[in-house]
């Protein structure tokens, strides 16, 4: 196993660094305990590489989310979650300390012979929202399917009609990639329809820690799922391979390199922090684009009020506007698509969210790439449309059309959460108590569910869980370290209950209404409700 070289990043005067004390400069982070003991970190935060700035003492704030570091222990405090921040080496003396970087390994570096592309031999096909289809002479890998149907219970609906043969490409992909566990990614909807007609379909999916996405998958149906290591290739053919890259901001989420005859396609997906920000030079990339991706801030109007919501929203986006323009330039792509935006928030139900919500516009992000990098050829990603890498020169014809909007068809995705809200299992607060209990989390936090009607006007029941003792009363705890409250939606609430679901369901797709105190990120709540639920389902029914 080759060990991975390093290199000197500093060297600091041992007189420079006063005990108890933080130093943030030259983008570095340098802590000097009270023992003399030595710890050093890259000032960059673990969700978008934003630059740390001191908030006091050896606490440090990151400008962009708010996101706090403790640099005496390398933790996060916002979130909470015991969240490391990758640290660095040091060795000190009464002299000097060095500061010293373990070199990434990067099995990119070595590139197949670099050969002469036929025309429609590497090609890159948009299908809709993160699903691209990526031809490479014989092997065809598709991406990311969400074709059918919502993602998030009924939160996110399809903002492009996919192409009219979107099963067909499904069904004869070499290779379904699936980045993560998020449903407008794996998306059930999409990939029963899938699983009805070849539920052998080669399906790859990241070898994370959880298992969560192999099992969502063959829950539905699909009986060849392979768990493809981190940042290792798989030779798909002769002249063909692919690589899985972890996101370093803290969750299971992935990106996929591609490369054929030596010629490569990064899709950084929903990344926010791809591979620790080490990435290859390629020839076209595909990124997000939209922000608005999250029911945080809108969903959370009680805590923060209209105009403060609109700031940062409006911030947010710029964010993400300045997170696509460094992805282009470290990457030095010759082509950029825009991908993974492509949805609204279309049930009437939500046309609040939906004027609140705003996201960047593809073709206004594209301009500014151009602007900035007018060598990088840019496309528009409209269903059909490609990027044909023997021919970036030309433009698509279909890159200059639009796509008809689809015609949602609510009332079928509707019912079937309105009839699992009426499963007896939670009916009670006992069965509640079950489902907690099943879920595994403890912690020093009391969650306030308050039930609603689908307007969040009406109260159905309400009840706290106490995450100290696992209890769910309908009285108030006498107190607690942390208190959250979530106003939601009762039949999509009892549905994720019910079906062992991920939380995102609900807070990703809209269907709360949140507060906390203090005003600090859950994370380890959340991450656990997330990703870390048990591998059996509670109730005996199907996962998903």
């Amino acid at each position: 196993m080759p060990v991975n070289p390093r290199h000197l990043v500093a060297s600091l005067p041992s007189c420079s660094l006063v005990r108890g004390e933080t130093v943030a400069k030259d983008g570095l982070i340098v802590h000097r305990d009270a023992t003399g003991r030595v710890r050093a970190a890259r000032n960059r935060c673990r969700h978008m590489g934003g630059t740390f700035q001191r908030e006091h003492g050896c606490k440090l704030r990151c400008p962009r989310h708010g996101w706090t570091l403790d640099a005496s222990t390398m933790r996060y405090d916002n979130p909470r979650g015991d969240l490391a921040q990758p640290e660095l080496e040091v060795e000190a003396s009464e002299e000097a300390v060095h500061v010293f970087e373990r070199s990434s390994l990067r099995p990119w570096s070595e590139r197949l012979p670099r050969e002469a592309l036929a025309r429609g031999e590497l090609v890159v096909r948009f299908l809709a929202h993160a699903c691209v289809e990526i031809t490479c002479g014989k092997t065809r890998i598709v991406t990311d399917p969400w074709l059918v149907g919502p993602a998030f219970a009924r939160g996110w609906w399809l903002s492009h009609e996919p192409p009219a043969d979107w099963l067909e490409r499904l069904v004869r992909a070499d290779v379904v990639y699936v980045s993560h566990d998020h449903s407008d990614h794996l998306n059930e909807h999409t990939l029963k329809r899938l699983a009805a007609v070849r539920p052998d379909a080669p399906i790859v999916v990241p070898a994370f820690a959880s298992g969560r996405c192999e099992r969502l998958l063959r829950a539905l149906g699909l009986t060849n799922v392979t768990t493809l290591p981190i940042g290792q290739w798989r030779m798909l053919g002769d002249a063909t391979r692919m690589m899985i890259l972890a996101d370093g901001a803290g969750r299971e989420d992935s990106a996929l390199l591609v490369e054929h005859k030596g010629h490569t396609v990064l899709d950084t997906v929903d990344c926010m922090n791809p591979n620790h920000g080490d990435l290859p030079t390629v020839d076209v990339l595909l990124s997000q684009f939209a922000g608005g991706a999250s029911g945080y801030p809108v969903c959370w109007g009680e805590l923060y009020g209209d105009e403060r919501i609109a700031k940062v929203v409006k911030k947010n986006r710029a964010q993400t506007r300045a997170y696509v323009l460094d992805l282009v330039a470290a990457t030095k792509p010759r082509a950029w698509m825009p991908i993974a935006g492509y949805f609204v928030e279309a049930h009437p139900a939500d046309a609040e969210i939906g004027k609140k919500n705003g996201k960047n516009d593809p073709d206004e992000i594209a301009d500014a790439v151009s602007s900035r990098f007018p060598l990088v050829r840019t496309h528009r990603a409209v269903p059909g449309a490609a990027i044909d890498l023997a021919a970036t020169e030309e433009r698509d014809p279909l890159s200059d059309t639009r796509a008809p909007r689809p015609a949602h068809d609510f009332a079928p995705y509707v019912a079937a959460i309105a009839k699992d809200a009426q499963a007896l299992e939670l009916a009670t607060l006992e069965g509640v108590e079950r489902y907690f209990a099943w879920a595994g989390f403890r912690g020093d936090l009391v969650l306030h569910v308050i039930e609603t009607t689908e307007d969040f006007q009406g109260t159905v029941r309400e009840l706290f869980v106490d995450f100290t003792t696992g209890k769910v009363t309908a009285e108030r705890p006498p107190a607690w370290t942390r208190y959250e409250r979530m106003r939601v939606r009762s039949d999509v609430f009892r549905h994720v209950l019910l079906r062992g679901a991920s939380w995102e369901e609900i807070s990703i797709g809209f269907q709360a209404r949140f507060y906390r105190d203090p005003d600090v990120y859950n994370m380890d709540f959340w991450m656990h409700f997330q990703h870390a639920l048990p591998e059996t389902a509670c109730w005996g029914a199907p996962r998903g």
